[in-house]
């Protein structure tokens, strides 16, 4: 499951303030033209060097949608066999990964060390109002205690009977950054449009598609691999991680017979309208989390979703909706910890799913994520609801399980 909360400090609340900073509904559309894509994501790049707090840009299918509408070239496996959601990055990725455009080439190393580990989990959307899922890569070297996002985090709506659950792609570049630290590189001045697209056409990219079991064979431009199962999800879900030169721009889904699969035709699920609310001072709202009253906590903030629906039929049974979202500051120890209340995205009142990726807890009742992904969620069941929350520190996050209050009209205890 997705972490993305340690080192984030100031910088996430205020992204936090910005995005929910009065009653919002849905953000952002896709809808780009090429160009602005393209522009969207030479701006990140420049970003990503730039040496700010805040850890890797989530580039995401922003970065997918601006690969497929400008690189002319098709990506190339670098092997032929379908890796796991968690292992080792291949040889063949770590001697030659690309180089990012621009300054950053000559200060950034060429390579990538030796025993470098990725992991992709996967989890639901924790965005309140959201019922999706959501994945990222993580990469650590051996004995290391300390891990790194990758970047090229993606989200992806729920839709009922999808085969496409979600995908995503993550440049292995991005990792060099953080072998400069504690001199992290900068890049200044704007990126043109061609060494954009050299780099995409030139990076190795970790590529993963989480589909459903009705895919039987997913076809990288003339690469055929079996979507395998694994013990990080659900039951009729299947994956492929892919390491190719070049971001993958077509792919097929196939079936049994090896006919191609379309995606149904229906829209997915919209998000429910949030609204920013003070954790000391809670309304009345269908769900909410209250202040923790932890020592050290320096900051508290929320956002809650308006409603609750039942979306029936629109989503699978397995689909959670995230009905409310808090962030917990901790400043002697930089670190931001979250915590969110899940519901039954098909109808509330009932028992939410299982979340995938968690086992049991050596506390009975509370489930912990896998070791294979540093293990940064901790969750327990609260009546028909989950309670989960993310964080570096296994002991604070059972602390704020304990301590938090969980309340609102959606909620049976």
């Amino acid at each position: 499951m997705n972490g993305y909360f340690d080192r984030l400090g100031d910088e996430l609340r205020l992204a936090t303030e910005l995005r929910y900073g009065r009653h919002s509904t849905d953000p952002g559309s896709l809808e780009l033209s090429a160009r602005s894509r393209l522009s969207r994501w030479r701006d990140r790049l420049v970003r990503f060097g730039s040496g700010r707090v805040g850890g890797w840009p989530r580039l995401g299918v922003l970065a997918i949608l601006a690969a497929s509408a400008t690189a002319a070239a098709a990506a190339i496996p670098l092997l032929d066999r379908s890796d796991g959601l968690a292992g080792a990055v291949p040889q063949a990725a770590l001697t030659s990964p690309g180089r990012l455009p621009g300054p950053l080439a000559e200060v950034l190393p060429h390579r990538l060390p030796d025993g470098l580990r990725y992991a992709i989990p996967v989890a639901p959307d924790l965005e309140a109002g959201h019922a999706g899922w959501c994945s990222g890569p993580e990469f650590a070297l051996p004995g290391a205690r300390a891990r790194f996002l990758g970047g090229g985090g993606a989200c992806a709506p729920a839709m009922a009977h999808s085969v496409a659950i979600v995908a995503g792609g993550a440049a292995l570049t991005n990792v060099l950054q953080s072998l400069s630290a504690p001199h992290p590189a900068r890049a200044d001045g704007a990126l043109s449009d061609a060494s954009v697209q050299r780099a995409i056409r030139r990076a190795v990219w970790l590529d993963w598609f989480v589909v459903s079991d009705r895919v039987a064979v997913i076809r990288v431009g003339a690469t055929s691999f079996l979507p395998e199962r694994d013990p990080e999800l659900a039951r009729d879900w299947r994956a492929v991680v892919t390491f190719t030169r070049g971001l993958p721009t077509t792919f097929r889904f196939l079936d049994r017979r090896g006919r191609p699969i379309n995606q149904p035709a229906q829209p997915p699920v919209p998000s429910v309208p949030v609204t920013t609310v003070n954790p000391h001072h809670l309304p009345a709202a269908v769900c909410s989390l209250g202040s923790s009253h932890l020592p050290g906590i320096g900051g508290e903030w929320e956002v809650v979703a308006d409603a609750a629906p039942r979306r029936g039929p629109l989503v699978d049974p397995d689909v959670l909706f995230s009905c409310a979202r808090a962030w917990y500051a901790f400043p002697r120890t930089h670190a931001v910890y979250s915590a969110a209340i899940l519901l039954n995205a098909q109808n509330p009142a009932r028992p939410a799913p299982n979340l995938p990726g968690l086992t049991p807890s050596i506390r009975p009742g509370d489930y912990e994520e896998a070791a294979a992904t540093a293990g940064q969620t901790t969750a327990r069941r609260i009546g028909n609801a989950w309670l989960l929350v993310q964080g570096p520190n296994q002991q604070r996050r059972a602390a704020l399980l304990q301590n938090i209050a969980v309340a609102g009209t959606a909620i049976h205890h």
